[in-house]
């Protein structure tokens, strides 16, 4: 809804501009035609590339539940592969020189040269554990966390996080 992914990546391959109003409305309907019991969101700051969270909608997320899920990094990988195939290489570099400004030199240029030598998977693994893990590590740590959900592949995932809800009592079966 957001028309973005988070962060300097997150707008690749969105089809749209983001747009304060649109991201509020397309909230809103969602909630009001759908009336969910509950939703289940991935955690985000209240940014979300330039548009922001509703802080009455950021605060039920910050005091709902919260479930930590772990993968490998050979599926994460796959994921960013998959989410980001139909990015241009124009896009991507763009992207890449954005991280560039908060990295020393040296790690920069190492994301040029797999960027440009086509090596998008180790450089989509390093980005991964030596920018982004640490960044969002602060965020992590701010929640206590109900369960702990290890997967293999997204499949997986939503099983087990199915079999958690079913097994607290506290939403309807799904």
């Amino acid at each position: 809804m957001a028309d973005h992914k988070g962060s300097f990546f997150g707008a690749l391959c969105e089809s749209r501009p983001q747009s304060q109003k649109r991201f509020e409305s397309l909230v809103f309907h969602f909630l009001q035609e759908n009336k969910p019991e509950y939703v289940l969101a991935e955690s985000e700051s209240k940014r979300i590339g330039n548009v922001y969270v509703p802080e009455s909608i950021f605060e039920s997320l910050s005091g709902g539940r919260h479930l930590a899920l772990e993968t490998t990094i050979e599926e994460r990988v796959k994921i960013i592969m998959d989410d980001y195939s139909e990015a241009s290489d124009e896009d991507m570099k763009n992207c890449i020189e954005k991280v560039g400004r908060y990295a020393d030199k040296k790690d920069f240029n190492e994301y040029l040269n797999l960027f440009n030598e086509g090596k998008l998977p180790e450089l989509a693994k390093i980005l991964m554990l030596k920018y982004y893990d640490p960044l969002y590590q602060k965020s992590i740590d701010k929640y206590d966390y109900d369960a702990e959900i290890n997967y293999e592949n997204l499949d997986e995932a939503v099983e087990k996080i199915e079999k958690y809800l079913n097994s607290q009592n506290i939403f309807p079966k799904l």
